[in-house]
C-alpha cells in the first residue's frame, strides 16, 4: 500500500477507535443513574479510562454525581473529575471546592 493509504487506514482506525469510546463513555454516563451502587462506581471508576478529557456530557454526569448524599460517591465522582476536567474548567472547580470544604460527608453509599 502506499504511504497515503497506510495513513488513511491510520486515520479511520483512530476515528473508529475513538468512536468506540464515545459510545462506551455514553454507556457508562447511563450506569451512573442505575439503582445499584456497585453499578454507578465501576461506572465512575471506569469513566477515566474510556472518556476523552472534558467531554461535557462525561463532565455534567460528574459533576452531578459529585452532589449526591453519600460521602463515598462524592469521592469517586471528585476523583474522576480530577483525572477529566481541562485546564480551567470553572464548573468542574467549583465542585471540587464544594467538596473540599463539606465536612457533613455520610459514609453511605
Amino acid at each position: 500500500r502506499s504511504p497515503a493509504a497506510e495513513e488513511a487506514a491510520g486515520s479511520a482506525e483512530s476515528l473508529s477507535r475513538a468512536s468506540v469510546a464515545a459510545a462506551i463513555a455514553a454507556a457508562l454516563v447511563r450506569c451512573l443513574e442505575d439503582s445499584v451502587s456497585q453499578v454507578r462506581d465501576a461506572a465512575v471508576e471506569a469513566l477515566p479510562k474510556v472518556a476523552e478529557r472534558g467531554n461535557p456530557v462525561v463532565m455534567g454526569a460528574l459533576i452531578r454525581y459529585a452532589e449526591y448524599p453519600s460521602g463515598f460517591v462524592r469521592k469517586s465522582a471528585v476523583e474522576a473529575i480530577g483525572q477529566l476536567a481541562l485546564p480551567g474548567d470553572v464548573a468542574a472547580m467549583q465542585v471540587l471546592e464544594r467538596c473540599l470544604k463539606d465536612t457533613g460527608s455520610s459514609g453511605t453509599r
